[in-house]
């Protein structure tokens, strides 16, 4: 497996499909005798580490292949207890999940293994637990939301790749689970923009004014965030927003590299200051 000839969108689907019966059987044999080898699956795990954005893998099949490929050559400590939690809750969908579970050492039950994962303040992984296992002892939502505390306070030090897959991992699951979170459209600007900038750009909107429904709510509200044109200029005042409880429906672009990817749409409260 050639892991430098990757490509943006990731591996093919049929190559993905047949590593993962390969690798699966291979978990199987466990003889790892030939120290060459084993340093050679070593190589090709640190570098496949770094290409699958375990924030937000871009394909859950492509981070199954790869934990069946560190469970055979016996790599798990390549990956800490966030980075497992991460991949592994993106895989529980697959015949393999739970054996994955055993193999990766994630003994406890699940709901011990949230709670574990909230005193760490893993709020990400914790909440995707919740949703996909549809825990009641534990909300989602309040979990997202906590994490998008955490990622405000670390967006205000210094903004840099990892907040950004871990804004594209809050939008996913928030959206995939239809969670209803509170993301201000300052955080986002900064996050989508920080690697072509080192000052935040004029942000552009395109903005349809909230229109009165029978019973006094609104409908049709929408807010198009977009990477602004050089030759256009600013035409939505955000003062004009401000206590404003109206919600939106907002398409976030999470940047990935230089390119926009991720383009999801959920229910959020945009927040003018």
């Amino acid at each position: 497996m050639d892991v430098h000839r990757k490509k943006e969108s990731g591996l093919g689907e049929l190559l993905l499909k047949n590593l993962v019966l390969f690798f699966e059987e291979l978990a199987e044999i466990k003889r790892w005798d030939q120290s060459q080898l084993q340093l050679k699956a070593t190589q090709v795990a640190t570098l496949w580490k770094r290409l699958i954005n375990i924030e937000a893998p871009r394909s859950s099949l492509e981070a199954l292949a790869f934990l069946l490929f560190i469970v055979a050559y016996e790599l798990k400590s390549l990956i800490n207890e966030e980075e497992t939690a991460l991949l592994v809750t993106s895989v529980s969908n697959y015949k393999q999940g739970p054996k994955l579970f055993h193999s990766l050492g994630l003994k406890l039950k699940i709901p011990d293994y949230v709670i574990g994962l909230i005193n760490n303040r893993h709020y990400i992984p914790a909440a995707r637990l919740v949703s996909l296992f549809d825990l009641k002892d534990f909300s989602a939502q309040n979990l997202l939301m906590k994490a998008v505390i955490d990622l405000k306070r670390s967006a205000l030090e210094k903004a840099d790749n990892k907040d950004v897959g871990r804004l594209k991992a809050i939008v996913e699951l928030a959206a995939d689970y239809k969670l209803d979170i509170d993301i201000s459209a300052d955080l986002i600007a900064k996050l989508m923009f920080h690697k072509e900038n080192p000052t935040p750009p004029e942000l552009h909107c395109s903005v349809e004014a909230p229109s009165p429904s029978a019973n006094g709510g609104s409908s049709g509200s929408r807010v198009g965030l977009q990477v602004p044109k050089r030759e256009t200029k600013a035409f939505v005042n955000p003062s004009q927003m401000v206590g404003s409880n109206v919600r939106y429906s907002l398409y976030v672009n999470a940047l990935v590299g230089t390119n926009l990817a991720c383009t999801r749409s959920l229910s959020l409260s945009l927040n003018y200051q």
